[in-house]
């Protein structure tokens, strides 16, 4: 209702970041979930919650208006709010209400897109002249996924788009002659997991900053992401193709999402530490011919994975002046950010950093924060495991937007060898977390725990937990497999 009053705003370039990128990453893993649950108890009506609920629902809800048409749909919801005006209703009476304003089938629609789990997985080649796209399930439910989705073919220099409806497993369509390669959603709005051929998949690694259209940018950037976690795309070329391209990026949500994913490949997937991305975010942070924003973008990036020696002391000049880069601005709560990572870093300076940085704080509540987070990074091993034992007992988890940061710097992903030991014991903490703690708690608790581990090791820890635990509430292991699909 209210987007018309905003038309300078690109809403569906926000739609993408602020609803696709997160329903996928639930979407994609083990432990999704269907838009509608079934809950037994209200005491677990906060597991219920999470991307899929607030993201996904909101794509699908903008897929529904579209298949009935403005008209249709508006005149279905005033129907819908006269009949059960002062009662209540369920989804399925919204459907039987908006199924009489079109012949599509919508009960049929409902059950795939708002009961059932998952996301198709799309492929699409040429054949012939012809494009022949395909969608499977991968749960093996058979599942077909009806919605609209447009792909641009190009040979480099002549662009074709089409557009159509995917309602059935396959469908074939005539394109122009000698068409190469194959971009998929590039308006979009399609929801599902595209998997273009290698052919494409290098085009786009390397032409992602040719696309006039900042949707059409973002959409081919999660592509590449997804199909990287994927493993059809190597961490390392995702990361040397991102550090070509954010250079010549002009829009600042997309250079955002660009610079996350170069982090979490960088962190949790590639096998060159020490390189060049660190030098590349370093000089992106510096360069003041570069836009405030984008720097500090950039900056928050590097202080979160940086691994160089050399870089690492040029920061710690940085906290130990209290002065960033020039034009850069270097409050409290950056340098209580960067103090933690540095901790982590330079052991022997541990103890200097840490008083300092105490010294520098001056609000009591914010002191408070962190003397109790700062013990997470301390470089003694026999502190940590206290302090992580300590996290055990109810009583110590009082101010949970304390605990969370500190269960993630103790299982840092520098640290994560000796960090191995907390991922059983927190997860056998989980069923207690849930019980005790806020409704959003068990989910940012057990992502703490595992966001920082990238190895077979810690899958096969979650692994067996579970193996012993065949009982385990499904809503709680949902959310295990969620926050531990990046293990492989």
């Amino acid at each position: 209702m209210i987007r018309p009053q905003f038309p300078e705003i690109n809403h569906r370039l926000n739609d993408l970041r602020a609803f696709y990128a997160t329903a996928y990453e639930v979407d994609r893993t083990a432990g999704t979930n269907a838009i509608k649950q079934s809950l037994d108890n209200l005491n677990k009506a906060g597991l219920i919650y999470g991307n899929i609920i607030y993201d996904k629902a909101p794509i699908v809800m903008n897929m529904l208006a579209e298949k009935l048409g403005q008209e249709a749909f508006h005149k279905g919801l005033r129907d819908y709010l006269h009949t059960y005006a002062y009662g209540n209703a369920t989804w399925e009476d919204l459907i039987s209400i908006l199924d009489r304003e079109t012949p599509e089938d919508l009960e049929s629609w409902s059950r795939v897109w708002i009961h059932s789990a998952g996301v198709p997985r799309i492929q699409a080649r040429i054949s012939n002249d012809s494009l022949v796209v395909t969608q499977h399930d991968p749960l093996n439910r058979s599942l077909l996924w009806p919605q609209k989705i447009t792909f641009s073919l190009t040979n480099g220099e002549q662009t074709e788009t089409l557009s159509f409806p995917m309602d059935l497993a396959g469908i074939k369509a005539p394109i122009p002659p000698d068409m190469k390669y194959i971009l998929p959603n590039t308006d979009g709005l399609a929801y599902g997991m595209f998997l273009p051929d290698s052919l494409s998949l290098d085009y786009m690694l390397n032409n992602l900053a040719r696309f006039e259209a900042e949707e059409t940018r973002l959409s081919l950037l999660m592509t590449l992401y997804e199909n990287m976690l994927a493993g059809n795309l190597s961490a390392d070329a995702f990361i040397k193709a991102l550090i070509s391209y954010l250079p010549a990026e002009t829009n600042n949500l997309v250079r955002n999402s660009a610079l996350s994913y170069l982090g979490e490949a960088y962190v949790r997937h590639s096998t060159e530490k020490d390189g060049p991305a660190e030098v590349f975010l370093l000089e992106a942070a510096a360069d003041t011919r570069e836009t405030k924003e984008y720097r500090l973008l950039a900056y928050r990036t590097l202080t979160g994975l940086f691994t160089d020696s050399l870089i690492t002391r040029q920061l710690f000049d940085h906290w130990d002046n209290g002065k960033s880069f020039d034009g850069l601005p270097f409050e409290e709560t950056e340098m209580t950010s960067l103090a933690y990572q540095l901790m982590i870093r330079l052991p022997d300076e541990a103890s200097y950093i840490r008083q300092k940085q105490l010294e520098r704080i001056t609000n009591p509540d914010r002191r408070k924060a962190f003397i109790f987070i700062v013990q997470a990074t301390d470089p003694d091993p026999v502190v940590r495991d206290t302090f992580f034992q300590s996290l055990l007992a109810v009583e110590n988890r009082s101010v949970e937007a304390w605990v969370i940061p500190a269960l993630g710097y103790l299982n840092h992903f520098l640290r994560q060898e000796h960090a191995l030991k907390y991922i059983r014991p927190a997860l056998a903490e989980l069923e207690e977390v849930q019980q005790t703690g806020d409704i959003f708690f068990p989910t940012s608790w057990i992502s703490a725990c595992l966001s920082g581990h990238n190895s077979s090791a810690a899958a096969d820890s979650v692994a067996s937990f579970l193996q012993e635990h065949p009982r385990y509430e499904p809503l709680l292991k949902n959310k295990i497999l969620q926050a531990a699909s990046h293990l492989k």
